[in-house]
């Protein structure tokens, strides 16, 4: 039987056996521990060292790490380990990433050791990037009051490194899918305690990662949510800034909610209007790159009237501009405007800019109207593309040929590949797919220097659309799949599971999947975890909306049944699959998926091999602790907690939540308001209205009366009077 056989047939009992951690990890503290009391122990630094890069049970690493500062303190030691490679450094972030995660003082301590006296006996220095990148794997992970923990002990921590702006910033990228509103909320002022002002771009980090936030826990944030923090954002140093304003307008028209869009720039520039005229870091250097740009330009501009121009958003000021400077306006002078209408995603404005540029006679080059091209293309509906197109062939006919100069003013790659992303949004495949097609041969044609893997990719995904599925579309994928990039392996296999998933979830889905994924390795292109989120966020999205269908119908329970196949096969493969090392992320994703299905035991099998090999986080707990509450099977969500607590894990705010929501829906309702009331201020936790909310929620829901209201009012006064009165009356 083949690889893909045997995984087709592996049962939970054979997946649990994989994943038992090694003999290795259960015997190695004590042996270790001798090495840690014995500084004059048989094994040479190279061995502890070694046994450390290989650890991964934490308390191995303990003993190892207390092993190696005792013998770099042994000056009669001159056994030191060689200098380790980049992949060595990387092992040895990920083991500093381990003691910061169990949140004890002594394994800050133990980090501390390491930084202090096993870094310089390695010829390393306790370096702003060695911290960087202990802060970026906790942050990717979800491990967020580790990182604020981390980052305010940096300054007395070895090598007291202050935190500098790009440190903040990488931590914020790196937990842009995965940061809370606390963290986010709190992170303004953490940079200001290390003496850091927030930037426009950290600003604009911080309102991404709200916005994925909002979009994991209920969906699209309201524009009252966006302008709330907008307001909260002011009074921490944000300034009025267009950039910003773009970005939030973007947001919405991604998802085609326009007048949302129009109405949270409004709102931005109304709270900032005393504020709009002065010029900021965005503009000045939009200014000096346009005026780069002017000056090349046959005859001189004059300054006066190019100075007017940077606040022109519209093209009644242009006009303006243009009688009171009594220049004759060219198509340089439109394009300053058009780039500054988009930069705003006025989508009207910059179509009548571009119809009053046709009426003046000017005749349009690519710089002109490329900012326009990507504002239309962001919706996917038919006027847009169809606007686009009217662009694009009016782009081509004005421009036939070379300009005198030599230079080419018709489309270049840049405006094709707009186009080719605005025909890609749209899911009217019966207009758009041969405009599609003749768009690949139109670019082949005119021999447009873009890159092949961009025309294999679009030409894969047409064909995709056209059949309807992957088999049919498999000569045209073969065809072209060694001219594919990671960038378009990625996008095909989104493809791939968008259009299967759309569909009844034939069983060759998991074959074909990780078919396309063999044509990566032969590649040479590297399998990350990546790979394997793909087609669990489609699970997941597809479990959620099967979990909202009638149950009794058999299309229902035939897509269940499927799903929850498919699901234990990607976990087959992904046990299998000796190239990747699964990291927290990932088996979130898949635990997560389990849950939605209301696959209680497959998750639960999962979970115990995450705390055994200790690769679990606090968004794990929440995940186990909400299919814990879903089964109702309080007695394992509290085995987990006590286990949780003796291993000194740090439970937060929203595990705790989880686990009041957990014990409403068993209808363990008083024990729910034990949990808020007494249990969370015994371990430090402050409940927050989330958690009354959650009891109001149950409360209402069994007809339960307002007392429990009573006894928070009594015991939590400071948080009854943040209540809103509506909650606070409801009893």
């Amino acid at each position: 039987m083949n690889v893909v056989g045997r995984a087709l047939t592996r049962s939970a009992g054979v997946r649990r056996l994989i994943h038992r951690p090694p003999i290795l990890h259960t015997q190695a503290p004590k042996s270790l521990a001798r090495f840690a009391t014995s500084p004059s122990g048989s094994r040479s630094l190279n061995e502890l060292f070694e046994t450390l890069q290989s650890s991964k049970d934490l308390n191995t690493i303990r003993n190892v790490c207390s092993a190696l500062v005792v013998e770099a303190k042994n000056p009669r030691h001159a056994d030191a380990p060689k200098a380790p490679s980049s992949i060595d450094t990387d092992k040895i972030a990920e083991i500093l990433c381990q003691l910061v995660l169990s949140g004890q003082q002594n394994d800050w301590n133990g980090l501390e050791g390491i930084l202090r006296d096993v870094y310089p006996m390695l010829g390393l220095n306790p370096s702003g990037d060695a911290y960087t990148s202990v802060l970026c794997r906790l942050a990717a992970g979800g491990h967020l009051d580790q990182v604020q923990s981390l980052l305010l002990k940096m300054p007395e921590l070895p090598g007291n490194i202050t935190p500098d702006i790009n440190q903040f910033h990488q931590v914020l990228k790196s937990c842009i899918n995965a940061a809370d509103s606390k963290f986010l909320q709190d992170f303004p002022i953490t940079m200001q305690k290390l003496g850091q002002q927030p930037t426009t771009d950290t600003f604009k980090l911080l309102f991404r990662a709200h916005w994925n936030l909002c979009v994991r826990e209920k969906g699209t944030p309201t524009v009252d949510d966006i302008s709330s923090l907008i307001q909260s954002y002011r009074g921490q140093g944000l300034l009025f800034e267009p950039t910003i304003v773009h970005a939030l307008f973007q947001n919405y028209a991604d998802v085609g909610q326009f007048q949302q869009a129009e109405d949270i720039a409004s709102q931005y520039e109304a709270i900032f209007k005393e504020s709009t005229s002065e010029p900021t870091e965005t503009n000045l250097i939009s200014k000096a790159e346009d005026d780069v740009r002017l000056s090349e330009g046959p005859s001189r501009l004059d300054d006066a009237a190019i100075s007017k121009l940077r606040n022109a958003t519209s093209y009644a000021q242009l006009k303006e501009i243009e009688r009171s400077t009594a220049i004759r306006f060219t198509l340089r002078h439109y394009t300053i405007a058009m780039n500054n209408i988009c930069r705003i995603s006025d989508k009207n404005g910059a179509v009548h800019l571009y119809e009053k540029s046709k009426e003046a006679g000017l005749i349009p080059d690519a710089k002109f109207v490329a900012p326009l091209i990507r504002v239309l293309g962001v919706d996917g509906s038919d006027a847009s593309i169809d606007r686009v197109l009217d662009i694009l062939r009016h782009l081509v006919d004005s421009n036939p040929s070379p300009a005198p100069d030599g230079t080419i003013r018709g489309p270049d790659a840049g405006t094709y590949k707009s186009v080719l992303q605005a025909l890609s949004v749209s899911r009217n495949y019966a207009k758009y797919g041969p405009v599609m097609q003749s768009l690949l041969e139109e670019i082949r044609s005119r021999k447009v220097s873009i890159e092949p893997s961009i025309l294999a990719e679009y030409s894969i995904i047409l064909e995709m659309r056209r059949k309807g599925n992957f088999s049919d579309a498999i000569e045209v994928y073969r065809e072209y799949r060694n001219e594919l990039s990671e960038r378009s392996f990625f996008n095909i296999l989104r493809e791939y599971c968008r259009i299967s998933f759309s569909g009844d979830l034939e069983v060759p889905l998991i074959t074909q999947f990780f078919s396309i994924v063999n044509d990566m390795r032969l590649q040479r292109i590297p399998i990350t975890t990546q790979v394997y989120g793909i087609i669990l966020h489609h699970i997941g999205y597809l479990a959620t909306k099967v979990g909202k269908m009638d149950p009794q119908s058999p299309r229902t329970s035939a897509m269940y049944d499927r799903l929850v196949s498919t699901v234990r096969r990607v976990h087959d493969f992904l046990t299998l699959d000796a190239s990747i090392s699964p990291d927290t992320f990932l088996w979130n994703q898949l635990m997560d998926a389990y849950q939605r299905l209301g696959c209680f035991g497959d998750a639960c099998r999962l979970w115990d091999m995450m705390y055994l090999t200790n690769r679990f986080d606090q968004i794990s707990v929440t995940i186990i602790l909400d299919a814990c509450g879903y089964a109702k099977h309080t007695v394992k969500a509290a085995t987990i907690l006590r286990k949780l607590e003796r291993k000194g894990f740090k439970i937060d705010l929203r595990n705790w939540n989880t686990w009041v929501e957990c014990l409403c829906r068993a209808r363990k309702f008083r024990e729910a308001v034990d949990v808020v009331c007494i249990e969370m201020p015994k371990n430090n936790v402050d409940p927050n209205i989330e958690s009354i909310r959650i009891l109001e929620k149950f409360a209402k829901r069994n007809n339960i009366s307002g007392e429990y209201l009573r006894r928070i009012e009594r015991t939590l006064p400071t948080l009854w009077k943040k209540l809103p009165n509506e909650m606070r009356e409801s009893w």
